[in-house]
């Protein structure tokens, strides 16, 4: 049922959607979890439905209690969301207490027709509410499915910074590892951005209307990305110094920018202490725990 996309995007190209009388099915695309599905609340989940652009005039969601299998389904309308060069999306929220769904879309086109999509299927007949009904399912809201997020970012613009292909600010650098500004990257590569690049560019980020920064990691590292974390406490000469990152964060809050710090406690570099006291001492480190070890010592 699902083209692989270079092959949709190609017949997507190839349509002249105006003279084009049916549905483009193979672009009509929903699945029960990730973006497509999930709790808004305790009782309540999103959900997202991909067509062709142009293709549907109007959506509608037909749901019911998971195990529910009379004829009483309830419906609503689903809003026009948001399209690019060749899909349209269209989204709803819908709510039981039982905290259980199941639920089909019925598409309208701009001839009238309608079309019923399950989740085995597509149908021109009202799909039955039985067992094998083929609807599309949504088991159970967990609390833990629940998200959990500060008020001030459920209608927060975010800007995602990788500090180095930003903006290089401050004065020239004669460090001889840097590309040539706009040059292909590489993966190796190192272009210069920096934190005083960031600031030189708060006016050009509250013109965009952000007004949250996210940024990857700034700590001490040997990478571009610095994902690999030598050291928590110190911020990478590549970037500037912790006195250029208060002076990053005073001034975003007076522009109304909040900031968020990607510290990244999952994993670190070979090169950190503690890593290396593994290697130095084995199991007799307080550390070798805080590591995924293959038996009592680690080869280098």
């Amino acid at each position: 049922m699902i083209l692989s996309e270079n092959t949709l995007i190609f017949k997507l190209r190839s349509l002249v959607r105006k003279d084009e009388k049916t549905v483009l099915k193979e672009a009509i695309y929903h699945e029960s979890f990730g973006v497509n599905a999930y709790p808004l609340s305790a009782d309540t989940i999103n959900l997202r439905l991909r067509t062709a652009k142009n293709d549907i005039q109007e959506c509608y969601v037909y749901y019911i209690e998971k195990y529910d299998f009379t004829p009483n389904l309830l419906w609503k309308k689903m809003s026009y969301f948001v399209h690019d060069d060749y899909f349209a999306y269209f989204t709803v929220a819908i709510t039981l207490t039982s905290k259980r769904f199941k639920y089909f879309f019925k598409l309208i086109d701009h001839n009238g027709e309608e079309l019923f999509y399950v989740a085995d299927r597509f149908d021109h007949n009202f799909p039955e509410n039985t067992l094998y009904g083929g609807y599309f399912q949504f088991p159970y809201i967990n609390d833990d499915d629940l998200p959990e997020y500060p008020t001030w970012a459920k209608q927060a613009i975010f800007y995602q910074i990788f500090p180095d292909r930003f903006y290089r600010g401050g004065e020239k650098t004669s460090d001889k590892r840097l590309q040539s500004w706009g040059t292909k990257p590489k993966r190796n590569s190192f272009f210069g951005g920096n934190i005083r690049g960031i600031i030189e560019k708060l006016d050009y980020l509250k013109e965009l209307g952000v007004n949250v920064l996210y940024i990857t990691p700034l700590w001490l590292s040997d990478s571009n990305h610095k994902y690999n974390i030598i050291d928590y406490y110190t911020i990478d000469p590549d970037f500037g110094t912790k006195e250029e990152l208060k002076e990053l964060v005073t001034k975003a809050h007076q522009e109304g920018i909040k900031i968020v710090l990607d510290a990244v406690f999952n994993h670190c570099s070979n090169k950190h202490p503690f890593f290396l006291d593994v290697v130095a001492k084995g199991e007799d480190s307080p550390y070798f725990k805080w590591f995924y070890i293959n038996g009592g010592s680690i080869e280098t």
